[in-house]
């Protein structure tokens, strides 16, 4: 276990009440993340073929929300933590001012 070689499992490792964790919430009631007929028909959950069909198959739009450390950085298609509207303006001027370059060297 990663927490305990690293002598942090008092901090990570766990979803424990005071430990720092990076959360993700994926909408898996697509096609893409539908588990092979064994997988879905077994009993008990097979979590190798949960996570494999995660990782192999989910695409950023099944993202529901994120959380790190505790804090909710994006939630149902929004960044939470930037402005996007003032960001927006600042790459707008950027390009601006690099179109001006460009064209003065040409």
């Amino acid at each position: 276990d990663g927490a305990r070689a690293l002598k942090w499992f008092d901090e990570i490792g766990s979803i424990e009440t005071g430990k720092k964790a990076d959360l993700v919430a994926l909408d898996l009631n697509c096609p893409e993340n539908t588990l092979p007929a064994p997988a879905a028909l077994a009993r008990r959950p097979d979590l190798d073929a949960i996570a494999s069909s995660i990782v192999y198959s989910s695409q950023a739009s099944h993202v529901r929300w994120t959380m790190v450390e505790g804090r909710l950085l994006y939630r149902d298609g929004k960044v939470r933590t930037i402005d996007t509207a003032s960001l927006m303006k600042r790459v707008h001027r950027a390009q601006l001012a690099i179109a001006k370059r460009i064209k003065r060297r040409a």
